[in-house]
């Protein structure tokens, strides 16, 4: 990964290429390598707890925009 320095800006540079980093994910996948090898029962808890964590926070929000729909339509009609 490489980010083009212009008019000597580094900060600029450094702030860009964060954000590359961040959106590729190559940081966090370091970091899974530092902290060594899981058993695999492990890994699989642990993705577990992630997926609940996130189906939790994806029905609450379609939920929430559920009815507030129902509640637009509801006042249409009438």
């Amino acid at each position: 990964m490489s980010v083009n320095v212009r008019d000597n800006d580094l900060e600029f540079a450094l702030k860009r290429f964060k954000t590359e980093v961040a959106r590729s994910g190559t940081l966090s996948i370091a970091k899974e390598r530092a902290n060594g090898y899981k058993k695999p029962g492990v890994r699989r808890k642990e993705e577990k707890k992630i997926n609940t964590i996130n189906s939790r926070r994806n029905a609450r929000n379609n939920n929430s925009r559920r009815n507030y729909n129902s509640m637009r339509n509801n006042h249409k009609a009438a």
